[in-house]
């Protein structure tokens, strides 16, 4: 049964009877599965979660870590990493997946999802080295539908970036949370290019 689950998300969401059937027709009790599977170390979790990535995003990702692979990790500590991320708020219930210790960030544990824009708030922050920026939210309000290139020059390029940009020039910064996330850069480049651009486990 491990082995028929490993490897596929779709499966390790399944409940315990389930798995026990597809996978070798043994119609055994919920409570003895749970005892064999905790035996082994398997118990359910809610998934991590990560965005799907089309067909270009995954392009995009492939050249980029051509194109820089062999960059040191000095190289990206000069570098200001911003993103966005978006908050549901419509309290969507999540599955659980069935694995173990340690398997967290294997891809088949992991729930990709879809975002839609609705029932959801926008957030964004900047990281560096030896620096964090506080998190802001963005608004989608005005003219265009979502979070169009003018509202991130105004909300977000004429506003907490330009500040970074002149704040890291003239003070030092002391917060360490995320240098080794920098310093690990050159390592994830190499897992985009050995899946060519696809999810990595980072």
């Amino acid at each position: 049964m491990i082995q028929w689950i490993t490897g596929r998300y779709d499966r390790r969401i399944l409940s315990l009877e389930m798995i026990a059937q597809e996978a070798c027709g043994n119609k055994a009790t919920y409570h003895t599965l749970l005892r064999a599977w905790q035996r082994w170390g398997y118990h359910y979790h809610p998934p991590d979660s990560r965005p799907f990535l089309s067909a270009a995003q995954k392009l995009a990702r492939y050249t980029f870590a051509v194109k820089h692979w062999d960059r040191p990790a000095g190289y990206w500590r000069k570098g200001i990493y911003t993103d966005e991320t978006v908050a549901r708020t419509n309290l969507r219930r999540r599955v659980k997946v069935l694995r173990k210790r340690g398997e967290r960030r294997r891809l088949d544990c992991i729930q990709f999802t879809f975002n839609s824009g609705r029932d959801s708030i926008m957030c964004w922050a900047a990281i560096g080295y030896n620096f964090k920026s506080e998190l802001y939210f963005v608004s989608t309000e005005g003219q265009g539908k979502g979070f169009t290139q003018k509202k991130y020059e105004q909300q977000i390029l004429r506003g907490p970036l330009a500040g970074i940009f002149r704040d890291r020039h003239s003070q030092g910064f002391f917060l360490q949370d995320f240098n080794k996330f920098i310093d690990s850069i050159p390592e994830r480049i190499c897992k985009v290019l050995a899946r060519r651009g696809a999810q990595t486990p980072y």
